[in-house]
């Protein structure tokens, strides 16, 4: 498969995609999180996402007006949770998760986002975990909240990179995702992105419709390892990352799915 459209996008459709994005994707996101706000006393987690938050998300990908094509490995079981592991491109990851994550699911966000206008917001009512420095007990504090959504039966999405890409490609990999997996009690699955750059550029706010591809690996099991042995983990899953990121391998035997809007 390819990365992109064989064809480039001329600026008309470019500028389409991106006052699309921009305008349909923040008045959809408005729209499914004050449903979800309104509901937040008698509708549980579970249905606020899949009913409102997810739906709003997903849209603001759709509407770059990219083909996405979605490859779950053939082991991937789609109602097991795990902590999603993807690589960071650009500001439409998150909204891209939504789109392939078939359950509901939590990302981890720094603590001073809820700040944000809007956007803090939305990661309280898709109780994101907040990540708070070292020195204020963050490391346990992540745990404790790790936890709290592994027993409600929640996902979590973590980019352990830490940072979006600015050459494509994939960066080191830091463990703390991995250790917080193994103390939440919940396996890892790679999740895969390509394409991503070419919809929109570090440091742009355009959006060109591409063609974004994401391969979901199979959950890879952190119960009783070591330290040691999960930073081997990590070093596992950054390699399959690469593989499918920068060396365009793609796996023939995967289920896959592929969605157009426009």
């Amino acid at each position: 498969m390819s990365s992109t459209e064989d064809t480039p996008p001329g600026p008309v459709k470019t500028a389409v995609a991106t006052t699309l994005t921009w305008v349909g994707g923040l008045a959809g996101l408005s729209v499914g999180s004050s449903l979800a706000a309104v509901t937040l006393p008698f509708v549980n987690q579970e249905k606020r996402h899949r009913w409102f938050l997810a739906p709003a998300m997903s849209l603001n990908v759709q509407l770059t007006l990219s083909r996405i094509s979605i490859l779950y490995d053939r082991e991937f079981v789609k109602e097991r949770r795990g902590v999603f592991i993807q690589n960071h491109v650009n500001m439409l990851d998150g909204q891209l998760a939504c789109h392939v994550i078939p359950h509901e699911f939590c990302g981890l966000y720094n603590h001073w986002h809820n700040w944000i206008p809007g956007y803090g917001w939305v990661m309280y009512l898709a109780q994101g975990i907040k990540v708070y420095p070292k020195s204020k007990g963050g490391v346990a504090r992540i745990t404790e909240q790790a936890k709290n959504r592994a027993e409600r039966n929640m996902s979590i999405l973590a980019f352990p990179e830490g940072h979006r890409t600015r050459s494509g490609k994939v960066g080191p990999f830091k463990r703390g995702a991995f250790f917080m997996a193994r103390d939440a009690g919940l396996p890892v699955v790679p999740l895969c992105v390509r394409g991503m750059l070419e919809v929109n550029q570090p440091k742009t706010q355009v959006f060109r419709p591409g063609h974004i591809e994401v391969y979901i690996g199979k959950h890879i099991e952190t119960a009783g390892l070591s330290d040691e042995q999960l930073g081997d983990l990590a070093d596992e899953v950054r390699n399959i990352h690469v593989r499918f990121v920068e060396e365009g391998w793609t796996p023939h035997d995967a289920e896959v799915v592929s969605t157009k809007i426009g």
